[in-house]
């Protein structure tokens, strides 16, 4: 149900589109009608341990910031920002932020940083360090768009190097 209201909120060519939400009374389930991104996860490289030519990278570092601006402008921190989520349209050639389930609605702050979250969510291995503090949660919490800019530079580099960083 989060997911489905945070991604209500957001509409850009970067970001998978919701159609329909389908609630049925009486059922636990909620199903989300999206788009169908024709193509491959950015994680596909990686797997296949496959050079991405310097071009490709920027469009899809292009595009990825972009959707990370409009998500950040609306208040949402996507918290598992990695390659399997983020997909590229075969058609269309754009990459595409995709799953929204650990994503979190926060105050839009005025900088950078603006945005403590108090909740852990998302993947360890894309986890900012100050996310893996020790009372880092309950202690003030972290910034969630750091936390999604981190994400993105671990994803880079397992693009470039096809393997963590740490």
């Amino acid at each position: 149900q989060r997911e489905a209201s945070i991604m209500r909120l957001l509409g850009h060519r970067n970001v998978t589109k919701l159609f329909e939400i389908i609630d049925e009374p009486g059922h636990d389930e909620v199903y989300l009608v999206m788009e169908l991104v024709e193509g491959t996860d950015l994680g596909e490289p990686v797997r296949r341990r496959q050079a991405v030519p310097d071009s490709e990278l920027r469009a899809w570092m292009r595009d990825i910031v972009l959707g990370l601006e409009h998500l950040h402008l609306h208040g949402v921190c996507h918290r598992d920002l990695k390659p399997e989520n983020m997909l590229r349209d075969s058609r269309s050639g754009l990459v595409k932020l995709a799953d929204f389930g650990a994503s979190l609605l926060v105050s839009v702050g005025k900088r950078l940083g603006g945005d403590f979250i108090t909740a852990s969510g998302g993947t360890p291995a894309f986890f900012a360090p100050e996310m893996c503090r020790t009372g880092a949660i309950s202690q003030g919490g972290y910034s969630g768009r750091a936390a999604d800019l981190w994400a993105l530079g671990v994803s880079m580099y397992l693009w470039v190097f096809h393997a963590p960083p740490y």
